[in-house]
């Protein structure tokens, strides 16, 4: 039975762990990874946030069974404008927008440590039987 509610709880701290990220989004990409740098049009305009090519998050469409956040889970209203450095000295106008970090994930890595307690448990169990079975005979 604990072993049951420790379960429970390591499911339902993983659901409720959520929050947003802010990450500049070009398309299909959103880019969360901030530089030191700012980007000014003109000396003494407003500075625009620098975002890396680093870890993009992919956007995926909501059927599509492959890695990234959902577009719909993408906060579209946009928190301002930056810029991510594509090259050297090249840099790519974008959005920026909000996302629930917790979102990316693949499905073959959603239930992996769902797996690995209900496996675990078993095992338990399976060694249980055993040693009690060797210890009749």
């Amino acid at each position: 039975m604990k072993v049951l509610f420790l379960v429970l709880a390591l499911f339902f701290l993983k659901i409720s762990s959520s929050s947003a990220d802010v990450g500049c989004n070009l398309g299909d990409n959103i880019y969360p990874d901030l530089t030191a740098e700012i980007y000014r049009d003109c000396p003494g305009c407003i500075g625009i946030p620098v975002y890396s090519t680093s870890n993009p998050v992919h956007l995926v469409n909501n059927m599509e069974q492959a890695c990234g956040v959902p577009r719909n889970s993408v906060n579209t209203t946009s928190l301002g404008s930056c810029k991510v450095k594509t090259g050297p000295s090249t840099y790519t106008p974008g959005s920026l927008n909000s996302y629930d970090p917790s979102l990316n994930d693949c499905p073959i890595d959603s239930g992996a440590l769902i797996l690995l307690v209900v496996f675990s448990i078993i095992g338990v169990f399976k060694m249980k039987n055993v040693l009690i079975l060797s210890s009749i005979v």
